[in-house]
């Protein structure tokens, strides 16, 4: 009875797997024997199929395109607004730094001018008693004469100097740092001797390419903000440092002063736009932000600042770097 029961188990478990095998074999010979029927019928529904497929991926994909276009060109349109309107505000801050500036400026050739007109007032004024008094001494003439003339050409070279930098339209050619670095020196000196400032200047001369009077601009305005210091934070002895030297790879110039240095919470702000420690009516906060933009844009440099600190000397250092091409 067993062994009968084992045969039907074992022939209940072999049936549908010899039914499945054979059910897969007479498939593959159907399959074999008419292949070629069945190839063609599924290769015209796979052409149909494809075609569909194929007409609406092309009418989704042109509508997408539209679509597309349309949110580019918008985009376009918004991004050339952003940048004029961007284009306009920064001419506007470049013509408020600017005219900033030329307030410093106008400052420093009225004290300037003193000197010298004073000097042609005394020897017009002693060829003129001269005269009265019918008295004639032609060396102190001339050397009265020599004086008005050289104080008249110096006058004459402080007005050219302020039309150089005021004159919006000068091309962009080479010109030597040295003489820009000159050139910021001769129109804020009067300024600096004010509060007894001593420059000592380290200058290694190299061309840059650009206009010069923006370069000179970002030289003003970096040493003016040194000034600004050292008229808060006097010391026993104001140093203002210049340097200027090349590598391999760039440019530097290095303005330091031993005036304190820059507050730790301000150094990473001193760049952003309208941001000043002074009070409103003293400034408008805009020098080294267009100082930052005239280096980065017209001469794809950079200005970065830092605190510099010894056992005599502590102070703020700028560096204006730009590359050799």
């Amino acid at each position: 009875m067993k062994v009968q029961e084992k045969r039907v188990l074992c022939f209940i478990k072999v049936v549908p797997s010899m039914v499945t095998i054979l059910f897969y074999i007479s498939i593959i010979s159907f399959l074999f024997y008419n292949q070629k029927e069945l190839l063609t019928l599924y290769f015209n529904k796979l052409s149909l199929i494809f075609l569909i497929i194929t007409a609406l991926i092309f009418f989704s994909s042109h509508f997408i395109s539209k679509i597309l276009e349309t949110y580019f060109i918008n985009y376009k349109k918004e991004l050339k607004k952003e940048l004029e309107k961007n284009r306009k505000k920064d001419s506007l801050l470049f013509q408020q730094s600017k005219m900033a500036t030329i307030g410093e400026l106008l400052s420093n050739i009225s004290h300037q001018w003193r000197q010298p007109l004073s000097i042609i007032t005394t020897a017009a004024t002693a060829i003129q008693l001269q005269k009265e008094l019918k008295e004639t001494n032609e060396k102190q003439e001339l050397k009265n004469l020599e004086g008005i003339v050289t104080s008249a050409k110096y006058l004459s070279q402080t007005i050219e100097d302020f039309r150089n930098f005021y004159n919006p339209n000068v091309p962009k050619k080479e010109f030597f740092i040295s003489h820009a670095i000159e050139s910021s020196l001769k129109i804020i000196k009067t300024q600096l001797f004010k509060y007894n400032i001593t420059i000592e200047k380290e200058i290694e001369d190299f061309p840059l390419y650009g206009v010069e009077s923006e370069f000179t601009q970002v030289l003003l305005n970096l040493l003016n903000n040194a000034k600004e210091e050292f008229k808060k934070n006097p010391t026993a002895k104001n140093i203002l440092k210049l340097k200027s030297y090349k590598d391999k790879k760039n440019y530097f110039i290095i303005i330091s002063d031993n005036a304190g240095g820059i507050k730790k919470e301000n150094i990473s702000k001193i760049f952003d736009p309208y941001f000043t420690t002074k009070h409103h009516s003293q400034g408008t906060g805009i020098g080294l932000y267009m100082s930052q933009k005239i280096i980065s844009e017209h001469f794809k440099g950079n200005i970065s600042a830092k605190n510099s600190e010894n056992l005599d000397y502590k102070g703020a250092v700028f560096t204006i770097k730009i590359p050799l091409e």
